[in-house]
């Protein structure tokens, strides 16, 4: 009796020991790509997977996906959508259900330059650590060139222009979804760049939470969209 729980003590140490490294790693790992490039970079090839997976799921078959997520506990969403990747031309999950059409990919990189923008806004209140540290970021390359409202403005307009070729090209594009872009995301992108102060912490944080309105307005833009291309 003692030994089993002598041993199950052992398990569960070597088990919490196998936690701590896995934190370690992924601490060192992140810490190595922000020491390569852009921090806001890394989150947006990061944080916009979304894109890909989800046209995956609609247009490779979401039971399949779904039941690889159901059955992948743990798993983070690039190791999931590499599986789906991995899987045999055959598959609901093939790698050519991504290159059937160019939206995922244009959507994907929008949802990168949306984040360059909201990050290097958020960052801007940053920059003096991020200098201490040396730890790269695009808020630091923008002041050095001057370019700390312009280059939120090539971003976002990048942004709201690849939305609109996205919808084109999965079949959604008419007036009603580029008017609504043009109005909605469009000039709310306009108004955080014309009254951005990088060298304001309140104005760049009001700024930076604003983006949730963002997002909401593309929400609304696509449906304005989709319903009137269905129509």
């Amino acid at each position: 009796m003692r030994g089993k729980k002598k041993r199950g003590r052992e398990e569960e140490r070597e088990r919490e020991s196998n936690k701590d490294l896995t934190k370690k790693q992924k601490a060192h790992s992140f810490s190595f790509f922000l020491s390569l490039s852009f921090k806001q970079a890394i989150l947006g090839l990061t944080f916009n997977w979304g894109a890909l997976l989800g046209w995956t799921a609609v247009k490779g078959g979401s039971e399949s996906i779904l039941e690889l997520a159901m059955n992948s506990q743990g798993t983070s969403t690039l190791e999931l959508f590499l599986a789906a990747l991995s899987s045999s031309p055959s598959s609901s999950l093939s790698p050519l259900v991504l290159l059937s059409s160019p939206a995922p990919w244009l959507l994907y990189s929008a949802g990168i330059c949306w984040t360059l923008c909201y990050d290097t806004i958020y960052a801007y209140q940053d920059s003096r650590d991020d200098a201490k540290a040396g730890v790269r970021s695009s808020a630091l390359a923008l002041k050095r060139k001057g370019w700390e409202k312009g280059g939120i403005a090539v971003f976002g307009a990048a942004a709201v222009a690849l939305l609109a070729a996205a919808g084109e090209s999965a079949g959604v594009g008419c007036p009603a979804l580029y008017g609504a872009l043009a109005c909605g995301p469009g000039m709310h992108m306009a108004w955080q760049v014309t009254t951005l102060e990088p060298g304001d912490a309140g104005n760049c944080a009001t700024r930076f939470r604003s983006n949730a309105v963002f997002g909401g307005l593309v929400s609304a833009a696509f449906a304005l969209g989709v319903a009137a291309a269905s129509s």
